[in-house]
């Protein structure tokens, strides 16, 4: 459902042409742009900790972000200029739309139930699953029904979690518990703006690839999928490739590449003896978490991370 005034806000801006007042400001009628999708391991919690460290980028520097997710750091530091990226195809064609056509984006996620049964959300995510294998060659507006689709299902699965099968498909069930509030279309308005005030590259693909054009003074933050804490801990698995111990390893020496090069390099993961061990020879700080996704609530609690400090 969209809050009170949305629709007024949205026709204000268009009205007054160019979303930005001329010393590159947002407009009052604009909020500051949040994250538009739920998600596991999301740093929400975590902002006010990670922004005491983290810096903007300065004029001239670009702020890197190769495992976006929903984008929390990035949407909340605002920079002028950035390439973020994830090898989640549907992802980033979701960020690219808002981007680019978040008023069809609106009207899609407007025609959606706001408060789906099971059917509904079966039909919906099988929909979804027949769109991303061919992702790549979309027209136009089945890139705006994926996108879409992708934040509908988001807010109205199992814990906003992104999960796929062996084939790459999205197999979070349905979640009947939960009565989502799916969009805000102010909000959505307002990271699109952000987006491309940012003149941001939005790419899928590797991490290392996002990272390919990073120099002295530019801003890298890597948030990838977090070491298991235990044996049982692979509650999810983000893409049909995974994220290993090897992928750990290589991504701790990519970190000591980027620092090498002059970059300001901040890493976010779980508080195991591995990472602890990956990263023994760097400035590393504890922060206090919570546990969001567990099967069984009561085993849901404050758990250690670590900011690893390049």
């Amino acid at each position: 459902m969209l809050p009170k005034g949305s629709y007024n806000r949205i026709r204000v801006c268009e009205k007054m042409g160019s979303a930005d007042w001329p010393d590159g400001s947002l407009r009052p009628s604009l909020p500051k742009a949040k994250p538009f999708l739920k998600w596991a391991g999301g740093k929400g919690q975590l902002l006010r900790q990670l922004l005491q460290v983290i810096p903007r980028p300065e004029e001239g520097q670009t702020y890197f972000e190769p495992f976006l997710g929903a984008g929390a750091v990035f949407f909340s530091l605002q920079p002028r200029k950035a390439a973020i990226g994830d090898v989640n195809k549907p992802l980033i064609e979701t960020f690219k739309v808002v981007r680019d056509r978040h008023k069809d984006l609106i009207r899609v996620l407007a025609e959606l139930a706001s408060k789906p049964d099971s059917d509904e959300y079966y039909a919906r995510r099988k929909e979804f699953n027949e769109l991303v294998p061919g992702v790549s060659e979309l027209g136009p507006q089945e890139r705006v029904r994926l996108a879409g689709l992708f934040i509908w299902l988001n807010h109205t699965c199992y814990n906003g979690l992104f999960r796929v099968n062996r084939s790459g498909l999205f197999n979070v069930p349905f979640s009947s518990n939960v009565e989502p509030s799916i969009f805000n279309a102010a909000n959505l308005r307002a990271a699109s703006v952000t987006l491309k005030r940012a003149n941001v590259d939005l790419l899928s693909a590797d991490y290392r690839e996002t990272l390919k054009t990073a120099s002295r003074g530019d801003v890298v933050y890597l948030d990838p999928p977090y070491d298991p804490t235990n044996s049982t801990a692979h509650f999810t698995s983000y893409s049909s490739d995974g994220f290993d111990s090897i992928d750990q390893v290589e991504l701790a020496q990519e970190v000591r590449s980027l620092v090498d090069l002059g970059c300001r390099v901040y890493l976010t993961n779980s508080s195991t003896p591995n990472i602890k061990e990956l990263y023994s020879d760097f400035e590393v700080r504890e922060l206090d978490a919570r546990r969001a996704i567990n099967c069984q609530g009561d085993r849901r609690g404050k758990v250690k991370e670590i900011l690893v400090i390049g």
